[in-house]
């Protein structure tokens, strides 16, 4: 079944890959040198492999824009969301689309994921579509089955090889000229396999190769000889997988060989650590996965450090999947090989001094993963009839990649400035960020521009337009001085006849002693006037006048709010007025007289006043009983209607207390009666 399977995947490949990658090469050629190709330039709406009838980006002089702060990442499994979260913690990205064969999923680390922005940079994380990724600068793909316990990197091949072959062409129909980054396993294959699907430059595909191995490498020296492990210089290459090889014969910790350095350390018995630490690497996932059942954050800071080689133009080496041309004797695969790695991708293929055992390892690597990429095409023993197709689609096969290697030959034929790609690069990218921070489209940045202009002009004719200013403000300040003045004279003239109105209420009030004075003193103009007011008075004969809250006790400050507020209601179209507590301090006749002002101003409006006073309740028309009470643990308030009985019994317990005698209701009858009365005579 297995093989069936592969075979499956081969004609597939050879239908739907092989051939769009030459006719995607041809169509490039054509659309950027229509001169040389005999044809028009078809790249608008164009429903070949390379369009797809897909909505391009923008464009600048026939090449795709990239926008280098853009990335994508397909497949947000364990290793997709671990290095979604490690690409935004390097702020790398102003833009990060995930992508998942479940659009929940991608939706939901997007969700997640963005919640925590706030606390690192500004950014945009979305799930999106891969319609999404014609303008990215990276597309990171994470998809494909997980190892499992047991299992081997080699073991995912037929399966992982074909969810790459649904993934590739998706991207290739796009106008994609970013860097196209594999990091499912068995990453060695796949990054050939997705060299060869798409059709790309073997520098725009690399994979994530052994940089996690190197790493762990360098952390178990760090380990073992006590010192920091980014001190140490040390490489995994081959396959990332059980066939790796370390290159101990160029190993050295800051310069000084590892040999010396281990000695210089007092460790002895070189061979069997190397040993040791090499068995350690090579099973780290294995281990890792036995412990907790996948492997995520290690590789997911991998490949942070690969796209910020990338995104920074780094040129650093790292050994990363890379597809070989000769190097090392070897070609048609990929192997994890030290390599300059910058903004175009793999910038060059180091051959590093190797021993014979080392290069017998890295070819015996190369062995394995060649007979692993064979299995894919085992048609050829299925039958002559098969074997004979096989040998014709080979022979297409070379013949395809003939014609290719002449049109990249073309495309050195022709002027190309990498000065002026830089330049064009640069100037779009400054575009860009100016477009993130002044508007969105070129546009508004005009417009932001002109406005900037304007409140420039402003600033330099500053003087001018101060001097206008200030004219403008004395004008100002004169008519509001003069307004003040206006308004002044008019609050003098109220305040005389308003001091005449609470002085006649508060001889009414049992206050005839009582001087009342409005004070007028001055401050800055403001909304209210020019004018700071004070209600004065004098509580005895032969005293001074002074501020009333300074020396009304509250009796007299009960009765004096009383008095404002009859003399103030007359004014206003307030139809209703509410006393709480207007009895503080008063008894006696004091309370009488404030009773009878009550009820004189209870036939103009209507008056409600919560009091504790048998003589101001005993005015009254109507009279409520307010109780508070408790209920199954919890308080309650009732009000309830008095009648005449009721409201007899409520006077006499506010005059007796609990205990009411007949004296004290013969006493609370005399009370409503008498004000009866006086309510008649009103």
């Amino acid at each position: 079944m297995i093989i069936i399977v592969y075979h499956k995947f081969f004609i597939y490949s050879i239908h739907n890959f092989l051939f769009p990658a030459v006719f995607r090469q041809a169509l490039l050629f054509r659309a950027r040198y229509p001169k040389i190709s005999g044809g028009k330039a078809k790249r608008d709406n164009a429903h070949t492999p390379f369009h797809s009838g897909h909505t391009k980006p923008k464009t600048e002089g026939g090449f795709p824009m990239l926008n280098h702060r853009k990335a994508a990442v397909i497949g947000c499994g364990f290793v997709g969301s671990a290095c979604a979260f490690s690409l935004i913690q390097r702020g790398l990205f102003s833009e990060l689309v995930l992508i998942d064969a479940n659009a929940d999923k991608a939706e939901g680390e997007a969700m997640d994921l963005s919640h925590g922005l706030p606390y690192i940079a500004a950014m945009d994380v979305r799930a999106g579509t891969y319609d999404d990724l014609s303008d990215c600068a990276l597309i990171v793909v994470t998809a494909g089955a997980n190892q499992k316990p047991g299992q081997t990197r080699l073991d995912l091949i037929g399966q992982n090889v074909a969810i790459l072959n649904s993934i590739i062409p998706q991207i290739t129909a796009r106008p994609f000229e970013g860097i196209l980054l594999i990091v499912s396993n068995p990453v060695d294959v796949l990054t050939y396999a997705a060299f060869r699907i798409s059709g790309y430059p073997a520098h725009r595909v690399m994979g994530s190769g052994t940089v996690l191995d190197s790493a762990r490498l360098k952390y178990l020296l760090g380990e073992h000889l006590n010192v920091d492990s980014r001190s140490i210089h040390a490489v995994i290459i081959g396959e990332h997988g059980d066939s790796e090889l370390a290159v101990w014969s160029g190993a050295n910790v800051s310069g000084v060989p590892l040999d010396n350095f281990c000695e210089m350390r007092g460790r002895t018995g070189h061979r069997e650590a190397e040993e040791r630490l090499y068995a350690e690497v090579r099973d780290s996932a294995y281990e890792i996965i036995r412990r907790k059942g996948a492997t995520y954050y290690g590789i997911a800071m991998a490949v942070a450090r690969i796209a910020e080689c990338v995104m920074k133009d780094e040129r650093a080496i790292l050994p990363v999947s890379v597809v070989l041309g000769g190097q090392y004797g070897l070609r048609d695969l990929a192997l994890s090989i030290p390599a300059i790695v910058g903004r175009r991708g793999v910038e060059q293929i180091l051959e590093i001094p190797l021993a014979d055992h080392e290069r017998g390892a890295l070819n015996a690597s190369a062995a394995q993963l060649r007979e692993a990429e064979d299995a894919l095409f085992a048609i050829r023993t299925l039958g002559d009839d098969l074997g004979e197709l096989f040998k014709r689609l080979e022979e297409l096969r070379c013949e395809a990649y003939d014609l290719a290697e002449t049109i990249r030959d073309k495309r050195t034929e022709f002027d190309f400035s990498p000065a002026e790609l830089d330049a064009v690069e640069s100037r779009a990218d400054q575009l860009y960020r100016l477009k993130k921070k002044y508007g969105a489209t070129v546009e508004e940045c005009l417009e932001y521009l002109d406005k900037c202009r304007a409140e420039l002009d402003a600033i330099e004719t500053a003087d001018d337009t101060l001097a206008r200013l200030e004219q403008k403000l004395k004008k100002a300040e004169k008519a509001t001085v003069a307004a003040g003045a206006a308004l002044t004279k008019v609050r003098k003239e109220a305040a005389k006849a308003l001091e005449s109105r609470i002085q006649t209420e508060l001889r009414e009030l049992d206050m005839g002693k009582v001087r009342f004075s409005i004070d007028f003193g001055t401050r800055e103009p403001s909304p209210d006037g020019c004018d700071v007011i004070r209600f004065l008075m004098s509580a005895n004969a032969g005293e001074d006048l002074r501020p009333i809250a300074k020396i009304a006790s509250g009796g007299e400050l009960a009765r004096i709010m009383l008095a404002l507020k009859n003399v103030l209601a007359e004014q206003e179209a307030i139809g209703t007025l509410v006393f709480d507590e207007v009895d503080t301090g008063v008894s006696g006749r004091a309370a009488q007289k404030v009773a009878e002002k009550l009820a004189q101003m209870s036939r103009r409006k209507q008056v409600l006043c919560v009091t504790h006073l048998p003589q101001l309740a005993a005015m009254a028309d109507t009279h409520f009983s307010v109780e508070k009470g408790e209920r199954d643990g919890r308080t309650y308030t009732r009000v309830a209607r008095l009648d005449r009985e009721q409201r007899k019994m409520e006077l006499a317990r506010l005059t007796g207390g609990e205990k009411i005698t007949p004296a004290m209701l013969a006493g609370a009858e005399e009370l409503i009666s008498g004000a009866e009365e006086y309510k008649r005579g009103l």
